[in-house]
């Protein structure tokens, strides 16, 4: 890494910057966000972004098993874009589309990766038996109110996958 970490440095005076700006306050000290706008090159973006997403929700999809996490993605690109322009600009102006471009790679990424999660997970007769044993673990702490068992009731009286000899 080179001396000194400039670009650590940087970010770290940005965010104190913004830390320490002063908060918008009504008389009432109620809180009064500013409302930031997509510029027009921004808006066509998201809705491209939006759009090929939804596209994919459906019977067949690509999304089609993370529904509930890829209709929100076009919400969540969008909250990133207006954190990219704060950070870069202040609150002020409209959200350019080079940050809603760099917020929209970042989202469609947790995107497929909740996908890629979601889909490889085991389903329960391929579960591990780590997860076997965490479960009768749990379950026989909650019934006897305990909060210790000895290995050797583990062995003796734990899951079956677990007592079989190899």
């Amino acid at each position: 890494p080179p001396p000194g970490l400039p670009s650590v440095k940087a970010f770290k005076a940005r965010i104190m910057e913004l830390l320490e700006t002063p908060l918008p306050l009504a008389a009432d000290w109620t809180l009064v966000p500013k409302v930031l706008s997509l510029s027009t090159k921004a808006k066509r973006s998201w809705i491209l972004h939006h759009d090929a997403v939804e596209a994919e929700l459906g019977e067949g999809g690509f999304y089609q098993e993370v529904r509930d996490v890829a209709s929100k993605n076009a919400e969540i690109a969008a909250r990133l874009a207006a954190q990219f322009h704060v950070f870069e600009n202040g609150p002020d102006g409209e959200i350019g589309a080079g940050s809603f471009e760099g917020a929209s790679r970042i989202a469609r990424w947790h995107l497929d990766e909740s996908r890629r999660f979601f889909l490889e997970m085991p389903s329960k007769p391929q579960r591990g038996l780590a997860e076997d044993l965490n479960d009768w673990l749990v379950k026989h702490c909650r019934e006897n109110g305990v909060l210790q068992i000895a290995k050797s009731k583990v062995q003796q009286f734990g899951p079956s996958r677990l007592r079989r000899k190899p």
